[in-house]
């Protein structure tokens, strides 16, 4: 409910890049973590993040898309973070496993996070243009 004030009072864009901030840091402390509790209290702002960040991308592909067909993008976004969480979960682990280790994994993983940051602003970049096009926004 809080995150719904801050959305509201800084936009969704700056909330947006500052979850992909803290994901990278997150998921770069998790590579280096030594300690079985330090690893459950990054489970905290890596699921804020999780939790704030999902539905703001969720937005973003529901406004690129025309209306006749949001519910079937919709879907398929949900449809692709549950087979990206089921499918990930299988073949890292299995990585892992051969490496001896998560630390690589989530070192890959903040790697990936910075690929997805920069994708995001590019993207963000051309739906805020096509919105002002089409909506006069």
């Amino acid at each position: 409910m809080f995150i719904t004030k801050i959305t509201n009072q800084f936009g969704v864009h700056k909330i947006a890049l500052c979850d992909f901030v803290i994901l990278i840091i997150v998921l770069f402390f998790m590579a280096n973590v030594m300690s079985k509790n330090i690893l459950i209290l990054l489970a905290f702002p890596y699921g804020l993040v999780i939790g704030t960040l999902m539905p703001i991308l969720n937005v973003m592909v529901i406004k690129a898309v025309p209306k006749k067909i949001r519910g079937t993008a919709n879907a398929m976004y949900y449809a692709a973070i549950d087979s990206g969480f089921g499918i990930g979960s299988l073949s890292w682990g299995m990585v892992a496993e051969a490496l001896g280790g998560y630390n690589l994994i989530f070192l890959i993983a903040s790697i990936i996070a910075i690929v997805g940051m920069i994708v995001y602003i590019l993207s963000e970049r051309k739906l805020s243009k096509k919105v002002i096009v089409e909506y006069g926004i």
